[in-house]
Parts: C-alpha cells; sequence; structure tokens
C-alpha cells in the first residue's frame, strides 16, 4: 500500500542533501564555510528512513494485516540497488585511469563491502577517519551509510513484526528501551570508540528509530499535531536546529553524540508539526526543492565520487567555480538517472520482478567479479610507471598510499620500537653488539629515517651499532630547557642529553654521527609545507630562568660538546637534506601527475636557492667546527645540481626519494647512508 504523500519531506530531503553536497565540497564563502556541519544531512536522511519505512509496515500490519517480508525486501532492492549498481560501474573504469594500485585495491574491496551492506565495517577496520583528509579521496566512502540503513532495513522488520506480534501492548516502551539503549551507545561511544561509534549501527539506530517512533505515534494516534500554532512555529524551530548545527560544528564535534539530539530533534519536530498547507509548508513544498528531494538519493551517491576524483586529478583544486560547475553536472547527472533507472525500476508494472532479479544479480556478478580481480591482480600495476610503483609498493615504504604517519623506517629490538626511547629504565638500542667499535647515530626524525637501512649496511661490518633518535631532538647540554609548540618536555630530553653525556665520557675512539633538521634548532629556521611556514617555532630551547637561548648560544652549546666529542672520538657532521614543503608521495599519487611523470620523469624539482636560503647559516657554522677528528657528509650533493641545473631532485624515472614533505623515503635514505658508509670505511682504513 502506498502512503500519503508529504511533498515537504521531500524539501526536507532537499537540504539534507545539499547539506552533504556543500559539506563534501568544501564551500567558503569570504573564508567563512557555512556547512562545516553539514555531514548531518545523513542523520536527517536516517530519521526520515526510519519514519517512512516503518510508517509503511506498521500501516500493513495494522490495517492491512497482510505484511510481506518478500514484498519489503523487494521494495527496497528496487529503490537502492539499480542506481548504487550503475554508478559503480560508471567509475569503475575512471578507477582504472587514474587509482595507483594500492588505492584500486582499496577502492575494490570498498565496493565489495559496499555491494555486501558491509562497506561502514571496511571504513571502520582501515581505520579511516571520515572527516579526515584522506577520506576525500576514497570515491565510495559514503557509501557507509548506505549500509548503516540497509543493515537496519534487514534487522527492523524481523525485529517490528515479531515485537508487534507477540509484545504489541508494549511495543512503544520496546522501541523506546532500544532507542535509548543506542543513544547512550552513542554517547559513551564519542568518548572512548568514536571511529566505531561513527561507523557502526548499534550507536546510529537510534536515529532511524526518532523516525519509527514518530511513525508508531502517527499510526496510533490517527494523525499527527492538530494544533494550528504548533505546526506553523515548531516546523520552523526544527529548520532552525538544523541550520543551527550545520553553521555552528567545530572541531570538538564528535557525531554521532549527545550533541547530536539537536539536528534529530529539529528533524523530528519537522516531520510531526510540518504540513504542506503552514508557511514553511509551502516554502518546502516548491517545486524546486520537491524536485530536488526526488532526486536526492541518485544525488548522494553521485556527489561524493565525482567529488572525490576530482581531487584526485586535481580538477578543483580550492576553486569555488569549479567546484559550483561539478554541483550542477552531479544534479545533470541525477536527474538522468532518476528517469532512467530511478523510476523504472521501482516501478513493477513497468520491470516485473523476474527480469528485475536477473539484471541485478548480472550486474552484482559483475561487480563482484571485477573488483575480486582488481584485488587478486593488486591493482593492475603495469598501468604505472615504475617511480610511482617504487613509492608505494616497496614494503619498507610509507604503508598509506597518500603518506599518513606509519613510521617505515622503523627499526626494533626486543619487541620495542628504537624510536623517541628515553625512558629510564630502558635501554638504549643496539645491534652487533658482539663488536668492538661503536657508531653512534644522534638526531631527530629527519635523522631517523637513515636508521633502518644503515643498521643492515652495518651488520656485515664490525661495528656496533647505537641510534639515539627521537622527534625534534638535537644534541645541546642537558641543562637547557626545551619547549615544542608551547609544551615543556624537558624531562624527555635531558634524559637522552644525560645518557649521551654519560656515553661520551666514556668512549673513546668511536664514531658519533650527528645530523637532521640542524638550521630548525639553531636558527629557527622553520618548516615550510605547501609553501606556508608553519606558525609555531618547531623547537625554542631556554636556560633555567625560561630566556630564551640566542643562536650564538646555541652555536656555542653545540660547539662545546662537538669538540669534547672529537677529543677521543671522530664525528660526523652530516649537512641537512633538503625539506621539499610538500608531501611527494601525495603528489606523485594524483592521477594526474603520474600521468605527467610518463613524459617528464623529473617532473617534481625543488629549487637549489631555496635549499641554501634555508641552510645557509648552518652551513657557515658547521664549516667553522675543523678538528683532525671532524669529518663532513653533504647528502645535497646527490640531491642538488646533478641533472638538473639548480635545482634539487626528489625523484629519477624509478624511485622517489622523499615520502613526505622533509623526511627521506628509503631510497633516499639509502642514497645518503652510502655517502655515510664510505666516509666510515675510510675512517678505519
Amino acid at each position: 500500500m502506498k502512503l500519503s504523500y508529504r511533498p515537504e519531506i521531500d524539501g526536507l530531503r532537499a537540504i539534507a542533501v545539499l547539506s552533504a553536497i556543500f559539506y563534501h565540497a568544501q564551500i567558503t564563502i569570504l573564508g567563512f564555510e557555512p556547512f562545516k556541519g553539514g555531514y548531518i544531512g545523513v542523520d536527517i536522511f536516517f530519521v526520515i528512513s526510519g519514519y517512512l519505512i516503518t510508517s509503511l509496515m506498521l500501516k500493513e500490519l495494522e490495517i492491512n494485516k497482510n505484511f510481506s517480508f518478500i514484498g519489503f525486501y523487494e521494495r527496497r532492492c528496487r529503490r537502492i540497488l539499480p542506481v548504487l549498481f550503475f554508478i559503480i560501474l560508471v567509475f569503475l573504469p575512471l578507477a582504472w585511469l587514474y587509482l595507483i594500485p594500492p588505492a584500486f585495491v582499496d577502492l575494490a574491496k570498498s565496493v565489495l563491502y559496499a555491494v555486501g551492506f558491509g562497506s561502514n565495517f571496511f571504513f571502520h577496520y582501515s581505520g579511516l577517519e571520515y572527516a579526515g583528509v584522506v577520506g576525500m579521496y576514497k570515491p565510495f566512502l559514503h557509501t557507509w551509510s548506505l549500509s548503516v540503513e540497509e543493515q537496519y532495513y534487514i534487522i527492523f522488520p524481523i525485529f517490528l513484526y515479531f515485537t508487534f506480534k507477540y509484545f504489541n501492548k508494549y511495543l512503544f516502551q520496546i522501541l523506546s528501551l532500544v532507542l535509548v539503549t543506542s543513544f547512550l551507545f552513542a554517547e559513551w561511544g564519542s568518548k572512548n570508540y568514536i571511529s566505531a561509534t561513527f561507523y557502526f549501527i548499534h550507536s546510529r539506530m537510534w536515529e532511524l528509530l526518532a523516525g519509527s517512533m514518530l511513525a508508531y505515534l502517527e499510526i496510533k494516534k490517527g494523525s499527527r499535531s492538530e494544533n494550528k500554532i504548533l505546526n506553523e512555529l515548531l516546523p520552523i524551530l526544527g529548520m532552525l536546529f538544523i541550520a543551527f548545527y550545520i553553521v555552528s560544528y567545530d572541531d570538538q564535534n564528535v557525531a554521532p553524540s549527545l550533541r547530536t539530539l539537536i539536528p534529530i530533534i529539529g528533524t523530528s519536530l519537522f516531520i510531526w508539526f510540518s504540513k504542506k498547507e503552514t508557511l514553511l509548508g509551502k516554502v518546502m513544498s516548491l517545486k524546486l526543492l520537491v524536485g530536488i528531494g526526488l532526486i536526492s538519493y541518485s544525488l548522494y551517491l553521485w556527489h561524493y565520487p565525482i567529488f572525490s576524483f576530482s581531487r584526485i586529478t586535481e580538477f578543483t583544486q580550492g576553486d569555488i567555480s569549479k567546484k559550483l560547475l561539478l554541483i550542477c553536472f552531479t544534479i545533470v547527472l541525477s536527474i538522468f538517472t532518476y528517469f532512467i533507472i530511478e523510476k523504472p525500476f521501482r516501478d513493477k508494472n513497468r520491470i516485473k520482478t523476474k527480469p528485475f532479479f536477473i539484471i541485478i544479480v548480472l550486474s552484482g556478478v559483475l561487480i563482484v567479479t571485477f573488483n575480486i580481480l582488481v584485488v587478486s591482480k593488486d591493482g593492475f600495476k603495469s598501468r604505472m610507471p615504475d617511480v610511482i610503483l617504487n613509492a608505494v609498493l616497496t614494503k619498507k615504504m610509507n604503508e598509506d598510499v597518500i603518506g599518513n604517519p606509519k613510521i617505515w623506517w622503523q627499526l626494533k629490538q626486543d619487541s620495542k620500537i628504537c624510536w623517541n626511547r628515553s625512558k629510564a629504565d630502558e635501554k638504549l638500542c643496539s645491534f652487533h653488539e658482539q663488536n668492538k667499535n661503536k657508531i653512534y647515530l644522534i638526531g631527530d626524525s629527519h635523522f631517523g629515517t637513515l636508521m633502518y637501512d644503515l643498521n643492515d649496511r652495518l651488520s656485515s661490518r664490525n661495528y656496533n651499532f647505537r641510534p639515539i633518535t627521537a622527534r625534534s631532538f638535537f644534541y645541546f647540554n642537558e641543562s637547557l630547557k626545551l619547549h615544542s609548540n608551547g609544551k615543556l618536555i624537558e624531562e624527555y630530553y635531558s634524559r637522552l642529553q644525560e645518557r649521551i653525556n654519560k656515553i661520551v665520557s666514556e668512549s673513546e675512539n668511536n664514531i658519533f654521527i650527528f645530523g637532521g633538521a640542524s638550521a630548525t634548532y639553531i636558527f629557527d629556521k622553520r618548516f615550510y609545507v605547501n609553501d606556508k611556514v608553519l606558525g609555531d617555532p618547531i623547537v625554542n630551547y631556554v636556560n633555567k630562568d625560561n630566556k630564551k637561548f640566542s643562536p650564538n648560544n646555541l652555536m656555542n652549546e653545540f660547539r662545546e660538546q662537538i669538540e669534547n666529542i672529537s677529543k677521543n672520538n671522530k664525528v660526523i657532521l652530516v649537512y641537512p637534506t633538503p625539506e621539499i614543503g610538500f608531501n611527494l608521495q601525495y603528489t606523485l599519487l594524483k592521477g594526474r601527475n603520474w600521468k605527467l611523470m610518463k613524459k617528464n620523469p623529473t617532473l617534481f624539482k625543488y629549487p637549489y636557492k631555496k635549499y641554501m636560503a634555508i641552510n645557509n647559516e648552518l652551513f657557515n657554522f658547521f664549516d667553522t667546527l675543523k678538528n683532525k677528528n671532524i669529518h663532513r657528509v653533504y647528502p645535497h650533493k646527490i640531491f642538488c645540481n646533478t641533472k638538473i641545473k639548480d635545482q634539487c631532485l626528489l625523484h629519477d624515472e624509478k624511485d622517489i626519494f622523499f615520502s613526505d614533505e622533509y623526511h627521506l623515503s628509503i631510497v633516499g635514505a639509502r642514497m645518503v647512508n652510502q655517502l655515510l658508509i664510505d666516509k666510515i670505511d675510510n675512517l678505519y682504513d
């Protein structure tokens, strides 16, 4: 049976889908993002969906006494699957053209889970943050909400049928109990298990149940509110609730949570009190809004992969005019799929049950088969140039396809990572301890990238290797206090400094290797990311009176330490590598760029003048440290002024030399380590 048509609900659908689209498009007006909370459009859909399917079921159970599970699930299949399968099939060729193998495999897996109504599980267990940068490059991330609805459609009819049949007298109380329980899960999870709470149905069910409760009350009561004043005012209040949430979003918002009650209550007020005869009802029933509401499902399915591929191909690049053009394009496509696919497939008179399922099954088999093939073939690696493949497929490289910080250069001893290891009860890492000659590697994360490969190289030589590396660490006197990004971390680094001092006092005829982003620590030369200097100093060194040390103070401190060490040991100063200021791996993996690299193997470069402008003072200072036991390694000589004059190369035809904005890749580390090994071997000849 059909429900009474409510055009104002289609108008609400329009608001919900437009909010989500503008949110995902990252529309900015005069520096302000008015749709930062636009993701709440999905929650509005949940309430509407719960209301509509429960209304239909309860009318069939209570009035017509002829509820059919087969009929219900067929209607859901007709509503959901045809457009979903069509859009998946449209974007698979684009994935072939523009996605690197790991990203293609990831997309294929997400499609398989989406077809199986489980993409919310896939994205959660992939560790993917919905609002994060990475998610914007996942074309089918938005199917998580579709999976939640589908899971609800599978579970809820069975639950409602048997509850209605055997516990009808307590149906409202049971629904209320489940709603409250789910809400409590959401609120608790928002503080403890944010990702699972966001993606999983147990913490989303209360939003769908809010709509189901409205449907129950309407069926039992026989109608919704008849109070004319409330019908005029409360829908407006509900829309204000929704609008407030959308525009007032901040980074502290976690959804779903207690705060999510604002749009859910707002949506519920609108559904219960709105009528097409009221002022707001007339506005929400305008043909334009209703039309958008009718195509809202197609709009939702189209918009996310369109914007995702626009980012992959760098089509938009923050250009609002291009974003608006894509939105218009999305609307055109949605109109097409609504009239050509949605409407015909939902009409049993036009497409009978048997041919419908034949088409769906064949389409599903095609999608599943192709994506299994993509996974089994590792994303068809042969499509990519070698430099791209090696950037992402080498096991010791950064594991996330766009450069998320999984440290590929981790070196372990006794199941503990040899990184940031400074606790008093911890032993420093020490490898090949049977060897007498000791080599100490001392520095920051830039220097830490060397240790994995360097340890491998030293394993065949007669050296005991001891890496002492930590984030933003540079070796000064232990009396200094170090502030990093406003946080006092004196104790953390003083332990390392104390340990090094103790090692030095007992050391003779060993090798100490110092390096890293040295200009940052001594001269406050800050990191650049996307050509923008980071706002806060990476480090501030201050004395016991919290007075900031000048570069001269710091140079004298370091000079004193190096001179002390070099009395009885050999010192190797490693000059800085370029800090390129943009995520190379991330940049290469954008579809347009790897295609361009087929024609230009040296596409990405870094100006040598820029490198020297940052490090010139440090070069001059290091050059003044003269002693027969002080030796030097110049990494820039292998990157800069080689193939192209006045440029530092960031990759060659086969490999990339940097894994992000400033850290070396395993290949770049090997290049620097070869210089180190040559120097070490010469010292002991």
